[in-house]
């Protein structure tokens, strides 16, 4: 993904709290770059690529979109001037950059290039752009996950008040007489950190089961195997957010 001058955006999203990736500086030689880049993407709630004139050139690029797509990942794109439009990004989901957002004349007579840096002002608008969009799609992420694991648990047979979701967003499921273990389902929005298992672990209390749902499919094998591991130390249940009506299934017949 082509990158402006000191790469603005990157220190300005650091500087307001964000974790941006940069596939070409974060990726060291030695490491398999599809399953860096892969991993990393699933650590990120949104994908956005910047919409160069040769943007559809790279097979990167079309990799993390369609990753993106797949993971229902948010997808927005950055037009500079000049730039080609990714296919189905909405223009709802595009910011377009002209050429009086950037500094200096010269840069707005020659037009873009990787030399390019935007004013100030710009930048600002830009960032907050983004914070916005980030924010919008984490809510729709968490929302999505759970309405997901409601509608997987009632295709299996779990009865609509055998479940409720408390306050911080943790799905119930009241045992019964075909389903004789009570689970507690914390929802991750990403790739399921420690701070995920030190939560399901500190709240669930025996007898329920904790169960952690989160994207592990774009995690490498060394990460995979941590995740198990430490999911068996805490007595735990890891399953990818794929699997989610098997999960589902599994629970209905307290086998899970």
């Amino acid at each position: 993904m082509p990158q402006l001058q000191r790469c603005d955006e990157f220190d300005a999203l650091a500087h307001r709290g964000f974790d941006p990736f940069l596939d070409h500086f974060r990726i060291p030689p030695g490491v398999d770059f599809q399953s860096r880049l892969t991993q990393e993407m699933g650590d990120k709630a949104v994908v956005v690529v910047i919409e160069s004139p040769s943007i559809l050139d790279s097979k990167w690029t079309l990799y993390e979109i369609n990753t993106a797509r797949r993971c229902r990942l948010g997808l927005f794109a950055i037009n500079i001037p000049g730039g080609r439009k990714v296919p189905g990004i909405d223009d709802s989901a595009r910011y377009f950059l002209h050429s009086h957002h950037a500094r200096g004349l010269l840069a707005q007579v020659t037009g873009y290039s990787s030399g390019t840096e935007l004013t100030d002002e710009w930048l600002g608008h830009l960032v907050s752009w983004i914070r916005n969009e980030h924010d919008r799609v984490l809510a729709f992420r968490r929302e999505y996950l759970r309405n997901a694991m409601l509608d997987a648990l009632a295709q299996s047979g779990v009865p609509p008040w055998a479940t409720h979701v408390d306050p911080t967003g943790v799905v119930h499921v009241s045992g019964q007489s075909t389903m004789p273990i009570d689970y507690m389902i914390w929802l991750a929005t990403r790739p399921p950190e420690v701070t995920d298992f030190f939560s399901v672990h500190t709240q669930c209390k025996v007898p329920d089961r904790g169960v952690l749902v989160g994207l592990s499919e774009l995690m490498e094998r060394d990460r995979r195997q941590i995740h198990e591991w430490l999911g068996g130390v805490c007595g735990l249940v890891t399953v990818d957010e794929g699997r989610m009506l098997e999960a589902a299934g599994k629970m209905a017949q307290g086998a899970l």
